[in-house]
């Protein structure tokens, strides 16, 4: 039992709106409800916390109102509940943050069919510099979120999704710094050849009667770097410095027919023919890397050859750039009279510039070069 005051005191009851002052000895907050004329209903609670017997103070009735709850997306939720806003979502355990959004505000006592609207806070994740940034934030733009977590960016950089975009719940947002950076080379303009018809030389043969030149070009270039990596690398300007020069090259047509050897022609190397070297018996060598036919002349000046060598029938003249030097060679003449026989490339000469023939064969004398003059050739390369 509770034992009432022995004098009156002042006791003041909220009921939502209305507030009702009333001077009473009872110490008993129900009695004091009913002496002021006030019903509590089935769900309805009496706050006695600012209440003290003997002294002003204060009761609050605590009306129970059907409400709705409109939580983001989910389903409406309808309940009974009854204080203010921020108790009645505690009772119907529905978790907030700081930064959701409730309308009308947590401290708005509940009132008869009122709708609550939570607003939720975007979960968003930045990657940027290296860095990881959470934040929770009420809707707007990439740009909001970048702006908000103090992370500035550049028109070059990389934001993703783009700075405009709505957010999203749970987005991930990526800022990537791009620089740009240019740099200049001089690069080579390769030659370009042009190729003409020659009678005079034997079909499958080649020689360059103008040697070609790279040119040079300066290259301007463009490198786009994605945080401080390599990306990409674009060309935004080229200026040629030095032209290049068209290499002429002369590839032989003449058709050559072989004839047989004659029998009994004796070699005019003196070289001595190597065991391992067979001919057939037509005189020809049974075993070669290969085959093809060229044009030579002769001749039998000089005392020494390109290679150091003394000059001797069996050391011929050739350009080095097809026919290697210390290369091993077999040739007989076309028309089946002569065979120069075993011979090593071993000199070049005037020929070698001009293309004007394939081989240039030493002779003994002068007459023997005027005899052979200018003669199709087979020519037999061994190793």
């Amino acid at each position: 039992m509770v034992a009432a005051a022995s004098s009156t005191y002042a006791v003041t009851i909220t009921d939502g709106k209305n507030e009702t002052s009333i001077d009473t000895r009872s110490a008993d907050p129900s009695q004091i409800l009913q002496q002021a004329g006030i019903q509590l209903g089935e769900s309805d609670l009496l706050d006695s916390n600012a209440f003290r017997v003997g002294t002003a103070s204060r009761l609050t009735v605590l009306r129970s109102f059907d409400i709705t709850v409109i939580d983001g997306k989910a389903a409406p939720q309808k309940s009974r509940q009854h204080g203010t806003v921020s108790t009645a979502l505690a009772a119907m355990d529905i978790p907030l943050t700081d930064a959701d959004e409730i309308t009308p505000a947590p401290g708005t006592p509940l009132a008869p069919d009122m709708t609550v609207t939570i607003k939720r806070a975007y979960n968003v994740t930045i990657q940027a510099d290296g860095k990881s940034y959470g934040l929770n934030l009420l809707g707007g733009t990439v740009a909001a979120a970048l702006e908000a977590a103090g992370i500035s960016y550049s028109k070059y950089d990389s934001v993703k999704p783009a700075p405009d975009s709505p957010l999203q719940a749970q987005a991930v947002i990526t800022v990537k710094r791009v620089t740009y950076q240019t740099r200049t080379e001089e690069k080579k303009v390769p030659f370009e050849t042009k190729t003409t018809s020659d009678t005079k030389m034997a079909k499958g043969t080649r020689s360059i009667s103008k040697k070609g030149m790279d040119g040079l070009k300066e290259v301007v270039y463009r490198d786009k770097y994605v945080d401080g990596k390599l990306a990409k690398t674009t060309v935004s300007k080229e200026t040629v410095i030095q032209k290049p020069v068209t290499q002429i090259a002369r590839v032989g047509s003449k058709k050559i027919k072989d004839m047989p050897l004659k029998k009994g022609l004796k070699p005019i190397s003196e070289l001595a023919v190597p065991t391992a070297l067979k001919l057939d018996s037509k005189g020809l060598p049974t075993e070669y890397k290969k085959v093809f036919h060229g044009t030579s002349t002769a001749y039998c000046t000089g005392t020494r050859t390109s290679t150091g060598k003394r000059p001797q029938p069996g050391y011929i003249a050739v350009n080095p750039k097809d026919i290697p030097y210390g290369t091993e060679l077999y040739v007989v003449s076309a028309d089946g009279k002569y065979v120069y026989g075993y011979c090593i490339a071993a000199d070049t000469g005037g020929f070698a510039r001009t293309g004007s023939c394939t081989l240039d064969l030493f002779m003994n004398t002068n007459s023997e070069c005027i005899q052979w003059g200018r003669r199709d050739v087979k020519i037999y390369i061994l190793k």
